[in-house]
């Protein structure tokens, strides 16, 4: 079974409302719709796709691969790769690379949860 998916566009970067068109995908089915009737036609679970224009991504050397420690390690991996304070970012761990480095992925924290506070009770499952 696939799940819901909404595609937030190149815009949702720069703009929060609930009047912007995003991609639906839906059964095989795709259609751009506004985010706020995007979002009450969507089947839970369902998964949020952020645009590019969001999302910085890295690789990164850890000193560790304790799960335990990594959440300590990760800030200081990726500060000097951001152009801002690191604690203004949402850090995500990705797959390791096949050089032994990390894909992080850093989305700002106020932009993140002004879209996830238009979701009101019906956030996604994934992101």
């Amino acid at each position: 079974m696939s799940l819901d998916t909404l595609f937030l566009p190149a815009a949702a970067a720069t703009i929060s409302d609930d009047s912007l068109l995003v991609d639906r995908v839906s059964a095989g089915l795709h259609e751009q719709l506004p985010f706020a009737e995007a979002l009450a036609t969507l089947q839970a679970p369902w998964r949020l796709v952020l645009p590019v224009e969001a999302v910085t991504a890295c690789a990164v050397q850890l000193p560790t691969q304790k799960s335990r420690w990594l959440r300590q390690a990760l800030p200081f991996a990726v500060e000097e790769l951001l152009a801002e304070d690191v604690e203004l970012f949402h850090l995500a761990l990705g797959e390791p690379l096949a050089d032994g480095r990390h894909r992080v992925f850093a989305v700002r924290q106020d932009w993140l949860h002004r879209w996830l506070k238009r979701c009101g009770e019906r956030a996604p499952a994934s992101i």
